[in-house]
């Protein structure tokens, strides 16, 4: 699964969340150190007020990954 479901974020995850891009039209990156996967990557937000909540990836390679293949590879 590339990301998860946009909508099922806990709030207490935004308390510790490492912004790692300026704001942009509503739109944010975010780390989330609370979830590690087996590499010991964080989870990563593509975190936006046009959809409620975020998508969510197990690591900021993935959603590196899905952002490239959506904006760049045609």
């Amino acid at each position: 699964m590339k990301h998860q479901e946009s909508g099922c974020i806990r709030g207490r995850y935004m308390k510790t969340a490492l912004q790692i891009s300026s704001t942009l039209d509503g739109w944010v990156y975010l780390l989330n150190p609370l979830i590690i996967d087996s590499r010991n990557e964080w989870e990563a937000w593509d975190f936006g007020t046009k959809i409620s909540g975020a998508n969510r990836y197990r690591s900021l390679w993935e959603m590196m990954q899905s952002l490239y293949q959506r904006y760049f590879d045609c």
